[in-house]
Parts: C-alpha cells; sequence; structure tokens
C-alpha cells in the first residue's frame, strides 16, 4: 500500500511539474446581492477544468481565481460565471 502511495505521488508531483506555473485573475462580478451568490459562483468556478482555487468576496464583489492556464483562460472563467448570471469581467 505505502508503495502505491509512494509512486501515486511520484506520478503528481511530476505531472504538476511539467504543467508550468498556475495564474491569477481577478473577476469583477456584478449581481452578486444575497448571502447564496457568492457560493454560486465558486461553485460554477470550481467545476472548470484547471481552477485550482476560488476565493469569492461579496462585499468587493470580486472572485480570486488561481487557475492553469494550459487547461482554461481567464475570458472562459469570466465567461462561466456571466453565463451563471453574475456578469463579470476578468481584470487586465
Amino acid at each position: 500500500m505505502l508503495k502505491r502511495l509512494t509512486s501515486l505521488a511520484i506520478v503528481s508531483l511530476a505531472f504538476n511539474a511539467h504543467a508550468g506555473p498556475n495564474e491569477s485573475v481577478t473577476l469583477d462580478i456584478k449581481g452578486m446581492d444575497c448571502a447564496t451568490c457568492p457560493i454560486t459562483v465558486k461553485t460554477v468556478l470550481k467545476k472548470q477544468a484547471g481552477v485550482t482555487d476560488v476565493r469569492v468576496d461579496f462585499k468587493k464583489a470580486t472572485a480570486e481565481i488561481t487557475f492553469r492556464p494550459d487547461q482554461v483562460s481567464r475570458e472562459k472563467l469570466a465567461q462561466v460565471v456571466t453565463e451563471a448570471g453574475f456578469p463579470s469581467v476578468a481584470r487586465k
């Protein structure tokens, strides 16, 4: 069992080393007007391939996303949030 876990860890590290660095983007989001809105935004973003972390700030109306650019673009992230009913744009 330990050998298998060690092998999986090595493969995972090797894969991540070749994937390149993560990027971050901040989305400005409109339409979040209740306490469940940030949960919806976070859920939609976490479902995207390549997204590794999401932090939604209700008061600032933003989402900070860490992602793998080889799997998803900042434009796609803004698009899926907009399609969920919360118009958003990526900060430059």
